[in-house]
């Protein structure tokens, strides 16, 4: 396919003898799936063959288009997963591999390559047929609207989605799974009926500061307008060797507090200032424990960012759990810890107590900030579409059926794949994601120290052909070479450059990679080009900072349409925002098409009322004018009723964003690989649908879905407010039935005319 295409690209280039063109009285017309093309150079006749623009009609296909300027190469990627490659001037193409002749070069006319409709359209799988009375070339048995007010629909491909459902298509019609009576204490939990045994007075001023780590500090500090007065500032300058270096202690403080069974509540406030960790996240450990036996009543982590967080953690008291601790071990870091309690409710029932209520009440029923997110969605996501029915005559038809389905969105909803397995519909894994997504972004496999070119090509070839039309590219700069696991995420050749401080050599790898998978996977319309910089910065601190304006600025200059993103793990940790205001001082800000969150809640969660404030903040106050969520993962949410509401909730907030352009999970499917694949949106690890999945097939495929109908009216219209997406427009009138697919996007008049002949 590669040299089938990289052929035809040279031919392209080739000024051909106009004594061979043959230009006919009428010009020679392009039907595509039963509507007219038009391009600004139409087909002409070579050598008694007619000749086609190779991009207007691979586009108008659904093919993908990459070209190589220093080889002359052209690619090109059908939905079919056909791969053709043609180098102009050559007389053949690579069709999957395998040579074709050319009946006629393909040939460079007023700056347009030309090359044999026949080859082209059957290379592509479509049928190809000439009107001579017409003099049209007839291309594709579909029927694809084509019109100036619509948008060119991607792909023909319905994808076998979720259809039945128990609720109804209304927005505020939602199904919730906790028990919230009990979690948000509407059982009236009573303070005053439990002892406090351990409190924030004697938390700050008893502690007992354990450190084996120098330069450590423990102080009390002011707080004021959260609640609470102080707090302890716990700062740690190194990462630790292990968690146990340092414990803030509390010995024998529970001792004839508390006994064997009684139900214990810890309540205490968080929030981290500062951290080297990858996520930006905070880290404490909370132990009860016996001194000497060291069974243990609470050993649990917790994890939080730059935002106090409550937690309320109910626990049972065992035997001579009499030691309090606090590890706070975890990565160099500097956290505020306040307002800590320990309630003794006795044998008050320990699944009545409350569980962080601050973050259950944001996803209870009857929450304001979903009802507006809901209005939001019905005003942002949907338009008004309208479909013109006439006669072969022009005359308008009224009182025609009309029944306008959708089977695709153009909202991009996605997760990772890797291998052809993970999209094969043969596969479990296939079946579902296939079921479940219509975009696609590879985990591993595009990155540059671990690139799968061969893998990375079969894989999406089978993703289109099965129906998925958006890819990712993840990711071009780690400012890093070897993850915690000990993968290259850069390769090694670019580790020796920057050890021998050849910068020439350093830049033309990186540029060399751009440029390869720009060409060869240009279905990948945007690209993670700057990836976690909040915790990494070995290249600008050896390059100076603009550097990153450097590499991101290449993108652009290789292929200014690539979206050029920077994806950040990070962004509720203050750095996140200097790095912004970073990229804004170096020039890299006007290279940045769109900013990438990857909402990772393995360890701490948010409300969704603190991811819509994020958002917000983003596009109000730093002027990102795209966001897009690229890696949500639910490692966290062990409870499946409360992982439900969670991810039902997650959906619905960044949705409802206007400038949320898409939703990719980080694996669909719970495993133990790894804290991204733990308790997943999606399936169980038997591939069972969660309460989470239903939640989510729920919206997307029923709330979110626009199946309408009804007939023309006296002016041979039907008019509908949907869903943006793609659509099977179906009418029924003169005794015919004919139906159109149709691409309803956002922007456009969204004008749909059929004719019945």
């Amino acid at each position: 396919m590669k040299k089938v295409l990289a052929l035809l690209v040279v031919m392209c280039i080739m000024i051909t003898s106009f004594s061979l063109v043959s230009y006919a009285d009428d010009s020679i017309k392009i039907k595509i799936n039963g509507y007219n093309h038009e391009y600004d150079v139409m087909p002409v006749i070579i050598n008694s063959r007619t000749m086609v623009p190779m991009r207007g009609i691979f586009e108008s296909l659904g093919a993908d288009i990459s070209w190589d300027g220093d080889t002359k190469t052209v690619r090109a990627f059908g939905v079919n997963g056909t791969v053709i490659t043609h180098i102009i001037g050559e007389a053949s193409a690579i069709v999957n591999g395998e040579f074709v002749t050319l009946d006629t070069p393909s040939q460079i006319i007023n700056g347009r390559t030309m090359v044999p409709v026949r080859f082209v359209s059957e290379a592509l799988g479509e049928k190809v047929d000439w009107d001579a009375d017409t003099k049209t070339v007839i291309i594709g048995d579909k029927l694809v609207a084509k019109a100036p007010g619509l948008a060119t629909l991607k792909s023909t491909i319905h994808r076998p989605v979720p259809t039945e459902f128990t609720r109804s298509k209304d927005l505020n019609d939602l199904e919730y799974y906790s028990d919230f009576d009990a979690v948000l204490g509407k059982k009236e939990v009573n303070y005053d009926n439990a002892k406090l045994i351990l409190s924030p007075e004697e938390f700050i001023r008893e502690i007992d500061f354990d450190s084996k780590i120098e330069g450590a500090k423990c102080e009390k500090i002011a707080i004021d307008g959260e609640g609470f007065i102080e707090a302890l500032k716990v700062e740690v300058p190194t990462v630790p060797n292990k968690d146990t270096d340092i414990i803030g202690r509390f010995e024998g403080k529970l001792d004839g507090k508390a006994k064997a069974g009684d139900s214990l509540l810890v309540k205490f406030t968080v929030r981290c200032v500062s951290t080297n960790a990858d996520d930006g996240l905070g880290k404490v450990k909370i132990q009860i424990e016996a001194p000497e036996t060291f069974k243990k009543a609470l050993f649990e982590v917790f994890e939080f960012d730059n935002t106090y967080r409550t937690f309320y953690v109910p626990c049972t008291m065992v035997e001579n759990s009499i030691n309090v601790g606090v590890r706070f071990a975890y990565n160099a870091q500097t956290i505020e810890i306040a307002d800590f309690h320990i309630y003794n409710f006795g044998d008050f029932p320990l699944s009545d107590l409350p569980s962080d209520a601050t973050f259950m009440k944001t996803i209870a029923p009857g929450a304001e900030w979903r009802k507006e997110a809901n209005e939001r969605i019905e005003k942002i996501r949907k338009g008004d579409f309208k479909v013109v029915v006439k006669d072969k005559d022009g005359n308008i038809i009224p009182d025609a059926k009309v029944k306008a389905d959708m089977f695709e969105h153009e909202f991009q909803f996605g997760s990772v794949i890797g291998t052809p397995d993970t999209v094969d519909l043969e596969k479990t894994r296939g079946k579902t994601f296939v079921e479940n997504y219509n975009s696609a972004v590879f985990e591993s496999y595009t990155k540059m120290g671990l690139h799968k070119p061969e893998t990375v090509r079969e894989t999406m070839n089978l993703a289109k052909v099965n129906g998925i039309k958006y890819f990712r590219g993840h990711s071009i700069v780690w400012e890093k070479f070897v993850s915690s696991l000990g993968n290259y995420l850069m390769p090694k050749e670019l580790e020796e450059a920057f050890n021998e401080n050849d910068k020439e050599k350093f830049d033309q790898i990186i540029k060399d990679y751009m440029k390869y998978v720009i060409e060869y996977y240009p279905e990948m319309k945007e690209w993670d080009v700057a990836n976690e910089i909040v915790a990494n910065k070995m290249f600008r601190e050896k390059f100076g900072e603009e550097y990153i304006a450097e590499y991101m600025r290449w993108m652009h200059d290789i292929n200014p349409d690539i979206d050029v993103l920077y994806n950040e793990a990070s962004h509720w940790n203050v750095d996140f925002f200097d790095r912004l205001d970073m990229l804004k001082r170096v020039g890299a800000w006007d290279d940045m098409d769109k900013l990438g969150l990857q909402l990772h809640f393995n360890g701490s969660i948010v409300t969704p009322v603190e991811m819509i404030n994020l958002y917000d903040k983003l596009v109000n106050e730093y002027g990102v004018n795209k966001l897009i969520a690229t890696e949500y993962s639910t490692g966290a949410l062990s409870d499946e009723k409360q992982h439900a509401d969670f991810n039902r909730d997650f959906m619905i907030a960044t949705f409802s964003h206007p400038n949320m352009t898409g939703i990719y999970m980080w694996g669909h499917w719970s495993s133990a690989n790894s804290k991204y694949h733990m308790n997943a949106p999606l399936y169980d690890t038997e591939w069972n649908l969660k309460k989470g999945g239903q939640a989510y097939q729920d919206l997307v495929y029923n709330k979110w879905w626009t199946n309408e109908e009804g007939a023309t009216n006296a002016a041979g219209e039907f008019g509908l407010r949907g869903f943006y997406g793609d659509y099977d427009v179906t009418v029924e009138a003169n005794g015919q039935t004919k139906t159109v697919m149709v691409a309803f996007h956002k922007g456009y008049d969204n004008i749909l005319e059929i004719t019945m002949d």
